[in-house]
């Protein structure tokens, strides 16, 4: 007659020589600890016998038990596996995403500065053009406008002895019929002589000194403003006399 302690015998053999699945291994370590003697023996000997059908009805709730959590955590591992993987390629993705929108960046900010490069003389030329304009309508008809530049200019001369101050003969009208001396235009300066010259454009002068000239007509002032703006044409700072003036 086979001792009660034969099951126990042959459950512990397979348990100690690993050779029963996870969720079997479980099951019968739970049956060993819950003390159910109710096993068939020798187990290792069915081969090909499902679980099921090898366990006495005391096991089965144990085994289904042990099934369905089998089940949880094949899924959970499942889901958490599957939730790294997403976030790994989403995690990619947003990095491809962020380069992307670098390099758009940095190409855009590059197209940026070539069309400002481009476009500078241009603006540049646009501006000095309104500038002129606005300083034709100011200077055109106001005699006080025109009193201000011929004094602006003569104050830059450094020998202010017998000046020659040419400018266009509608100038020269403007200011004599303003009801004001045209010699309170020279207060601070010496044997000044008032010229026509019809070669020049309104709006500005020329003063002949003793140690040279100042070249104050329109367009030379307006190149010069122009180099200025535009230095790579080499150019001096604004307001700088030009070559050959005082």
């Amino acid at each position: 007659m086979r001792s009660s302690s034969e099951p126990w015998e042959a459950l512990d053999a397979l348990l100690e020589g690993g050779e029963l699945p996870s969720t079997q291994n479980r099951v019968f370590k739970r049956v060993r600890l819950a003390g159910v003697c109710r096993v068939p023996t020798p187990l290792s000997a069915q081969a090909g016998v499902r679980l099921e059908d090898a366990c006495p009805e005391a096991l089965r709730p144990l085994l289904e038990e042990e099934k369905e959590r089998a089940r949880e955590e094949g899924a959970k591992r499942g889901f958490e596996e599957g939730y790294r993987e997403g976030w790994e390629a989403a995690r990619g993705e947003a990095m491809e995403l962020v380069r992307a929108a670098s390099a758009l960046k940095e190409g855009m900010e590059r197209a940026r500065r070539e069309l400002l490069e481009r476009l500078e003389p241009e603006v540049a030329e646009m501006a000095l053009e309104v500038g002129e304009k606005l300083a034709l309508q100011r200077l055109d008809g106001d005699p006080e406008c025109l009193r201000e530049m011929v004094r602006a200019v003569i104050s830059r001369a450094a020998d202010r002895r017998n000046l020659r101050v040419r400018m266009h003969p509608r100038d020269l009208h403007l200011l004599a019929e303003s009801g004001q001396e045209l010699t309170s235009l020279f207060s601070d300066a010496e044997g000044v002589e008032l010229v026509e010259d019809a070669g020049m454009l309104p709006g500005g002068c020329v003063v002949e000194t003793p140690a040279g000239t100042i070249d104050a007509r329109l367009e030379c002032r307006r190149e010069r403003v122009r180099k200025a703006v535009l230095p790579e044409e080499g150019a001096g700072p604004l307001g700088s006399p030009a070559p050959g003036e005082v």
